[in-house]
């Protein structure tokens, strides 16, 4: 419940109500408790708990609860979603260079610009040190998962600065897909990662998809 101050202002409130009769007369005794400071805590427990301290995307945990759910929606809407593994191409090379602060704040741009590729539907979360794992929801075709793709490596590509400093970057991502690859939402991520790797190997700052053939033994068919 919310409730208002006299100056105006709102706070969180809980509210009990307990009944008495006193000379044969029912009264009921409202009380108002002021829990502002138990909700900011639980909002700062929630945060620690699922939100990176640095980028302020979701974290590894959350994210596995949104690839989940992103599953049960595709199963509802009958489209695909893509799971992208995005690693920065030559970032412990800046890192170790031009010094943590800088690297901070490179992680902290490739968070804005990885958000700002995606619609309201999608997720993208830091995965660890400088991976990201990104959702992409309601996919009606490859084509536009490469697209993204190539606008995200184009994007990274473009971070030539930070703190005066110049950097070179670039990314490698790999992609996979539900219900193609896998109806598994941590095999999803695991096959990204995979194809991530395949991507690393052919020269960096590109990507790569991975698909499952129909075969005993699943092998990678390079596509991009």
């Amino acid at each position: 419940m919310i409730g208002q101050r006299k100056d105006g202002t709102d706070f969180s409130a809980s509210v009990e109500h307990n009944s008495l009769i006193i000379n044969n007369t029912p009264i009921v005794i409202t009380t108002v408790r002021d829990i502002s400071p138990q909700k900011s805590t639980e909002r700062t427990l929630t945060k620690m708990a699922y939100y990176d301290p640095l980028t302020r995307l979701p974290n590894r945990t959350l994210l596995r609860d949104r690839i989940s759910q992103a599953i049960g929606n595709a199963n509802r809407s009958k489209k695909m979603i893509a799971v992208f593994f995005i690693d920065l191409d030559g970032f412990k090379a800046v890192n170790d260079s031009a010094g943590h602060k800088v690297g901070d704040l490179l992680l902290a741009e490739v968070a804005k610009i990885l958000k700002s590729s995606i619609r309201q539907s999608d997720s993208v979360g830091r995965w660890g040190g400088d991976e990201f794992v990104l959702v992409y929801m309601d996919v009606d075709s490859i084509a536009v998962c490469k697209c993204l793709a190539q606008e995200i490596i184009e994007l990274i590509s473009g971070i030539t600065q930070v703190l005066n400093k110049s950097v070179q970057l670039g990314a490698s991502i790999g992609i996979s897909i539900y219900p193609a690859d896998t109806n598994d939402a941590d095999a999803l991520v695991v096959l990204a990662d995979a194809a991530m790797y395949e991507a690393k190997k052919s020269g960096k700052n590109n990507y790569r998809f991975y698909h499952i053939q129909e075969e005993p033994h699943p092998e990678f068919r390079m596509s991009s």
